[in-house]
């Protein structure tokens, strides 16, 4: 191998070393983004199972007889 092959392949080692950093870098920045969406996710699935207990709830409260009546009266 003379200089002039040495002193090509150097430079294309060293752009490639770059892209195989850059690439391990942002694979490392996806996973961490994947992983912080999956714990958004899940906060928002007990918010939205919370939610609808309540609504359940207030469902319950409103159709119930005891209920309709007193705003009957409230409302006379």
């Amino acid at each position: 191998m003379n200089i002039a092959t040495l002193a090509l392949l150097i430079p294309i080692i060293a752009i490639l070393a770059g892209l195989i950093i850059k690439l391990s870098e942002a694979s490392r920045a996806r996973q961490a983004m994947n992983a912080q969406q999956e714990r958004a996710m899940a906060q928002l699935k007990a918010e939205v199972s919370e939610l609808k207990s309540r609504i359940a709830i207030l469902e319950t409260l409103v159709t119930d007889e005891g209920f309709q009546l007193k705003r009957n009266i409230d409302s006379a």
